[in-house]
C-alpha cells in the first residue's frame, strides 16, 4: 500500500482520552490513507496527557464524565452514529470493552467494513475466568482483525480464539523521541546521569518495592547515583512520606512529580537508566522512549515491553520482587562505563521494533489478508 493509488479512502481512529502514543499513530496512517479522523471518547482516566495544539487531524470529542446515564446515552448514540457516517474503509477501535466502540464495530462489520481491534491484554495481567473469557469473546467477534500490543497479547487473542493478528508493539514515533532527546544524551556526560522512575504513583508500579531496592543500592556503594521520579498518582503522598522517613532516600531520591509527555525524551536522555519493575503492565510504553532515547532499562517480566529488551543486551528483565536483581543492575550501570556504553546503542536499535512504521506495516498486512487483491474495501477498489 506504498503507492497513491494503493491507499485507502478513510480510516477512523477511536480511542479512550486521545493522548501522545494516539497522535503518532494518527499522523502516521498518512502512509496508507487519504483521509483519518479521530473519535476520542473522552472521559476522566488515570492518564494524563498534555494537549497538543497543533494537532491537525480531524478529531470529534465526546465528553462523559459528570454526566448521568441517559445523557451518556444520548452522547453513546451520537458517537455511533458519527463513525457509520464518516464511511471508514478501516475502522481501527482502542478499548474493545467499551459499549459504544462495540456497538460501532458491530455495526461496521455488518456493512462490510474493516474492523480492526487494538489489543494489549495479556492472560498473566489479572486471574482469569472461564465467565470473562467467555464475555471477551462475544465483544471481540466484530472484528476483522487485531493488532496486539505484545507477542502474550498475541498468545491471549489466539487463546480466545481469534484469528488474523499481528504485532505493533504499542507503537510510537521513535525517531521524534529521538531527536527531542538528543541534546540532553549528548550534553551529559557518564558520570553526570542519574537513574530515573517515569510512572504514575500507583500500586502496580510497583514504588515500595523500587524504594527499598534503591536504598539497599545507595547505602552499599559509595557515591551512589541518584533517583529522578516522575510521575503523579493517588500515592504520592505515601511515596514522599517514605522517601522522607529514610535518611538515605531523602538525600538521594528527588520527586519531580508530573511530565508532559514532550518533556519525557529530555528527561529520558540525561538519564542512566529507566526503571520499570512493574507488577502489571499491559505494555509500558515509556520503555520504547527509553530505548529510543538511548537509555538502558530495568524491567520486570510483567511488563509487554520485555519483547523489546534482552537482559545483558539493552537491560535487564527481573522478577518484580527480586531485590537483589535490582541492586545488581543499579550497580552495574553506574559503575561500568563501557558497559553502559555498548547497552545505550543497543537500545536505539532495539526501539525501532516499536515505532510507528511498525504499526502501519501491520496493519497493511492485516488488511492484505482479509481484502484479496483487487476485492472491494467500503466503498473503493484498492489493491493491496
Amino acid at each position: 500500500m506504498s503507492k497513491a493509488q494503493d491507499k485507502v479512502k478513510r480510516i477512523a481512529y477511536s480511542c479512550k482520552t486521545f493522548g501522545a502514543p494516539d497522535r503518532d499513530r494518527c499522523e502516521s496512517l498518512f502512509a496508507i490513507s487519504d483521509e483519518v479522523c479521530v473519535f476520542d471518547w473522552s472521559t476522566k482516566t488515570v492518564y494524563e496527557w498534555s494537549a497538543m495544539d497543533d494537532f491537525q487531524i480531524k478529531k470529534n470529542v465526546y465528553h462523559v464524565d459528570g454526566l448521568n446515564k441517559f445523557k451518556q446515552l444520548g452522547v453513546g448514540i451520537r458517537f455511533v452514529a458519527d463513525v457509520i457516517r464518516f464511511k471508514p474503509d478501516i475502522a481501527l477501535f482502542y478499548g474493545y470493552n467499551t459499549v459504544p466502540f462495540f456497538v460501532a464495530a458491530l455495526l461496521l462489520w455488518l456493512r462490510g467494513r474493516m474492523v480492526v481491534s487494538m489489543y494489549d491484554s495479556k492472560f498473566d495481567d489479572y486471574e482469569r475466568n472461564i465467565i470473562s473469557d467467555l464475555c471477551k469473546i462475544i465483544v471481540l467477534m466484530p472484528y476483522n482483525g487485531y493488532l496486539a500490543a505484545s507477542r502474550r497479547s498475541e498468545e491471549y487473542l489466539k487463546y480466545l480464539g481469534m484469528k488474523n493478528i499481528y504485532l505493533y508493539y504499542c507503537a510510537i514515533d521513535v525517531g521524534k523521541i529521538a531527536r527531542i532527546g538528543q541534546a540532553e544524551f549528548d550534553n551529559t556526560t557518564y558520570d553526570e546521569r542519574n537513574f530515573v522512575v517515569i510512572a504514575r504513583f500507583a500500586q502496580k508500579k510497583n514504588y515500595p518495592f523500587i524504594l527499598k531496592s534503591f536504598e539497599s543500592y545507595a547505602s552499599s556503594v559509595a557515591s551512589p547515583r541518584r533517583l529522578i521520579v516522575c510521575g503523579y498518582g493517588p500515592l504520592e503522598a505515601e511515596i514522599r512520606s517514605t522517601i522522607a522517613r529514610s535518611e538515605v532516600l531523602s538525600k538521594f531520591v528527588d520527586v519531580v512529580g508530573y511530565l508532559r509527555s514532550d518533556q519525557v525524551p529530555a528527561q529520558l536522555g540525561r538519564s542512566l537508566a529507566l526503571l520499570l519493575p512493574s507488577t502489571e503492565e499491559q505494555f509500558g510504553i515509556v520503555v520504547t522512549e527509553a530505548l529510543a532515547a538511548g537509555v538502558p532499562v530495568v524491567i520486570s517480566k510483567c511488563c509487554g515491553a520485555t519483547d523489546l529488551v534482552t537482559s545483558t543486551v539493552n537491560g535487564f528483565v527481573i522478577e518484580p520482587d527480586n531485590a537483589a536483581g535490582l541492586c545488581s543492575a543499579l550497580v552495574r550501570f553506574s559503575s561500568d562505563g563501557e558497559l553502559w556504553k555498548q547497552f545505550s546503542a543497543n537500545a536505539r536499535q532495539s526501539a525501532w521494533l516499536a515505532d510507528t512504521s511498525v504499526f502501519v506495516d501491520a496493519l497493511s498486512r492485516l488488511a492484505s489478508t482479509r481484502f484479496a487483491r483487487g476485492r472491494k474495501v467500503g466503498d473503493q477498489v484498492v489493491h493491496l
